[in-house]
């Protein structure tokens, strides 16, 4: 979903680094793409988005009014990495 929601807002395929790992085929050690597991599963390199940490580097909104092309997009987490900043109570973070 991240990755969908990155292509829209900066236009670039890219994915942070704990979304691409739940896909199986991501090689832990290097954070990248296991070239292993792409032959094994014949997942073309060239598909896959380019991989990036939780806090980027992100392409910058573009072309979606109206917000001003360059906004940045300053950090990605999925639902299980966002919960570590979650409250006990389960209200919202203060």
């Amino acid at each position: 979903m991240d990755c969908w929601l990155l292509s829209r807002l900066g236009g670039e395929h890219v994915v942070e680094a704990g979304n691409a790992s739940r896909t199986q085929l991501l090689h832990l050690a290097t954070g990248d793409w296991d070239a292993r597991l792409l032959e094994l599963f014949a997942v073309p390199r060239e598909v896959l988005p380019r991989v990036v940490a939780s806090v980027g580097p992100f392409p910058a909104v573009r072309g979606l009014a109206p917000l001003p092309d360059g906004v940045p997009v300053q950090a990605v987490m999925g639902d299980s990495h966002a919960a570590m900043f979650a409250t006990p109570d389960g209200g919202p973070a203060r």
